[in-house]
């Protein structure tokens, strides 16, 4: 760590990420309304000082004062100072110290990145104060991670507003995050495709620059990612895009050739790899890597991307090309290897972004680690982005690509907020914490960890910030301390209640064996018997989400900042209280129905129909709060089909009763123990990663 420094740690004060070095000096600093803000060379709204005051705005009512000056009696003092000279370039490049004294309070380093980041340390300091009055310390810190970031799926359901992209990159910039990967697909106008994405709120030219300059704001650099190769379903599907894709609709005349094979010689089409004109034919998902007119179209794309967001860097995509090999490339493949047919076509491209960009490209890894012709071809000079979701696994495939070669590789671990309604954080946390000691480890350029909106992107934004807070901590500091999540709660809240550590745990660590929380939420209600160490697992959710509103309720009181993040933490809540009660509804009508051709007295017969109109006024609630939460903070085209899937309770539950009125509900037969998902856990204790 250089001469003279060693970590240090103090869990009294609450900030996110733990700084690499604090010491507690003896006393406090009274802080009250007559302080003010000096900033010696930087822009105040360069170095977070609007944030500042904000803040303490917020908290306390204060309309402190912020000019250029030097130290003065009660002032905090933002400056510049000389290298700290203890040999660690990312202290010289991104450190800060922070000094608290009594009467002033001190933030210096050699740049201005480093010096937002002290100001936003100060910020979290006044946050988690409980009276007007802060700790004396000096802290000296920086990060073990050249780049922090994360990465945000905008194509898959959810695209933010301004004000929401705002939110999140202000969001980042709090906890010394510096790179924000936006995942575009068709997600952006291109002049010369204006059409694409105008029905699903695609980003304007324009919209894409002010992300870029509000990211500068904060010190973050916007890393744009465009899919070259896969992934790309929604544009390929476009008429005037099909030419480009690997596996292609024959038409005229080769339409003909086709079903005429298929007609005389079926046999002799099949074995040549002809399609059976007959068979509805999967929807490409990759671009041809072989044909020279996709190689210019994604070329003038990436142009277009380019143009419209200024960085160092450009994510070229590239991972998973499942069609690759069954199209228009299969002659190539077969006869030089898939790995040859990919790196040539990702290479070319790496290298228009390398000398007319003038950018560092960048892929994702895991065609790679699978394919050494393609690993041993692709330039050392390109980025890798090497991407692992076990929880478990150690990244040790980090040390491959160094070995390999490559001099920019990032760990990315995942939020499993995929397939969702919030993230599975029982698995996020360690699978964020082991690659975050892996990238340290091996001497990797960074961590981005990735939001992925697979399922229709359901889970909402805000749910993935404990993520996001929990990957800043680990790629910052040496050793993270524990209780992360309260103090998560602190800054992220403005309160020191230990309900709202409580409540997060309980919604963020539900975890399913048979597989994400999506589906259990959207099971269709059926009135049949269950399984015990089912019904015992539904029991305990709807315990653990009443308590966890319970908390989020008591703690409201205290809450200064966050309270978009909590609605959306009382929602996943209500959501999962519903989908336990439904369960145990069902259950309990299934076992109180009469046989076929009794009569139920007219009690049970209105008991069954309040517990069933219950359930429809919960669901029907939980639909507009969720379409409320959407359009608060999203770009509102890609709703409607998640609107329709919530609804599908609502009419399953209306056919239920219109049963029950009608006397003509009757249960279904039980699971069978093949089918019924046992062995479903909860984490009760956090894991220790998470503390």
């Amino acid at each position: 760590m250089g001469a003279g420094l060693s970590h240090a740690t103090d869990v009294t004060l609450s900030l996110v990420p733990y700084p690499q070095h604090v010491e507690r000096l003896v006393g406090t600093a009274r802080i009250d309304g007559s302080w003010a803000v000096g900033v010696v060379t930087d822009p105040p709204e360069s170095i977070g000082v609007d944030e500042l005051l904000a803040d303490v705005r917020r908290i306390r009512g204060w309309a402190w004062r912020a000019g250029k000056s030097g130290r003065t009696a009660q002032t905090i003092v933002i400056r510049p100072r000389g290298p700290f000279g203890a040999g660690i370039p990312l202290l010289e490049e991104q450190g800060y110290e922070l000094r608290v004294e009594a009467d002033s309070i001190i933030v210096a380093a050699p740049t201005a990145t480093g010096r937002f980041y002290g100001v936003q340390t100060l910020r979290q300091i006044l946050r988690g104060s409980l009276a007007n009055s802060i700790p004396c310390v000096a802290i000296r810190d920086w990060p073990s991670l050249a780049w922090r970031g994360a990465s945000d799926d905008i194509s898959r359901g959810q695209a933010s507003t301004l004000a929401d992209f705002r939110a999140t990159l202000e969001h980042l910039g709090f906890y010394k995050m510096n790179l924000y990967c936006l995942y575009i697909e068709d997600m952006a106008r291109f002049w010369s495709a204006p059409e694409v994405g105008a029905d699903r709120g695609a980003l304007t030219p324009s919209e894409l620059r002010t992300i870029v300059n509000e990211a500068r704001r904060r010190h973050i650099t916007v890393m744009p990612m465009f899919q070259t190769l896969g992934h790309q379903e929604r544009l390929l599907a476009r008429p005037d895009f099909g030419r480009y894709a690997e596996q292609q609709r024959p038409d005229g005349f080769n339409a003909w050739v086709q079903r005429a094979l298929w007609t005389l010689l079926p046999a002799a089409a099949q074995a040549c790899g002809v399609k059976d004109p007959n068979e509805e034919a999967a929807p490409p998902t990759c671009f041809s890597p072989v044909l020279p007119e996709t190689r210019a179209r994604v070329t003038e794309l990436l142009d277009e991307i380019a143009a419209a967001t200024p960085s160092p860097f450009l994510h070229l995509g590239g991972d998973e090309p499942s069609d690759v090999g069954n199209g228009t490339s299969r002659a190539a493949v077969a006869r030089r290897g898939f790995g040859a047919v990919y790196a040539d076509y990702l290479c070319a491209l790496a290298k228009h972004v390398q000398e007319v960009q003038r950018r560092q490209p960048v892929i994702f890894g895991d065609v790679l680690l699978k394919d050494p012709q393609a690993m041993s071809a692709m330039p050392k000079s390109v980025a890798v982005v090497d991407w692992h979701y076990d929880p478990s696994d150690s990244g040790a495939s980090l040390e491959r690509l160094k070995e390999a070669g490559f001099k920019t590789v990032f760990a990315s671990p995942g939020l499993w907020n995929w397939y969702a309604i919030y993230p599975d954080y029982s698995r996020a946390f360690p699978n964020i914490a082991h690659l975050g000691r892996a990238a340290k480890t091996s001497g990797a350029s960074g961590l981005v960890v990735a939001s992925w909106g697979d399922g229709g992107a359901e889970s909402l934004h805000r749910a993935n910030w404990a993520g996001y807070a929990y990957a800043a901590e680990c790629t910052w500091t040496a050793i993270p301390p524990t209780s992360f999540l309260s103090r998560f709660g602190s800054s992220e809240y403005g309160s020191r209640s230990p309900a709202l550590a409580r409540a997060e745990h309980l919604v963020g660590w539900q975890t399913f064996s048979f597989g994400p929380s999506q589906r259990v939420f959207h099971w269709e209600p059926r009135v049949r018997t269950h399984t015990a160490p089912w019904l015992e697992r539904m029991a305990l959710l709807e315990r653990d989400m009443t308590e966890a509103r319970r908390l989020i309720a008591d703690a409201l009181p205290t809450v200064r900042f966050g309270q978009a993040r909590l609605d959306v933490l009382d929602h996943t809540a209500a959501r999962f209280q519903y989908a336990a009660r439904r369960e145990l509804v069902m259950e309990d009508l299934a076992r109180g129905s009469a046989s076929e051709g009794a009569r139920l007295s007219p009690a049970e017969q209105r008991l069954r129909i309040t517990s069933i109109i219950a359930l429809r006024d919960s669901s029907l609630n939980l639909v507009d709060r969720y379409e409320e939460l959407w359009r608060r903070d999203n770009r509102y085209p890609m709703l409607d089909p998640l609107l329709a899937r919530l609804r599908k309770q609502t009419t399953a539950l209306d056919m239920l009763l219109r049963q029950a009125r009608t006397g003509t509900l009757v249960p279904e037969p039980p699971r069978t123990a093949a089918s019924t998902p046992i062995q479903v856990s909860r984490t009760d204790a956090r894991p220790t990663v998470a503390r």
